[in-house]
């Protein structure tokens, strides 16, 4: 599966202290390894939400929002609950 950054995701994840950075694509990479798979890990909290959109949880603050198109994994954004909200209210 190819995995595309747009804009928002970069900048996001450019701002973060490297723990976090490693912390984000371990969780990515969890997400991946189960795809497909009836079981995914609770530690990811995914959780589908609206548009097509969907989320893991990077910590308790921290949210990756993504979207599936074909084969490939859409890094929307990555921010905390009220970044998500209001990237869904505008979209």
């Amino acid at each position: 599966m190819r995995v595309v950054q747009l804009p928002a995701f970069h900048r996001g994840f450019g701002k973060l202290p490297k723990h976090l950075q490693e912390k984000t694509w371990y969780q990515l990479h969890t997400f991946l390894e189960h795809l497909g798979t009836p079981t995914k890990p609770k530690s990811l909290w995914l959780k589908k939400l609206l548009h097509g959109n969907f989320e893991i949880s990077v910590n308790m603050d921290l949210r990756v929002l993504f979207q599936l198109h074909g084969d490939a994994i859409v890094l929307v954004l990555l921010g905390d609950h009220e970044d998500v909200r209001r990237y869904l209210r505008h979209s």
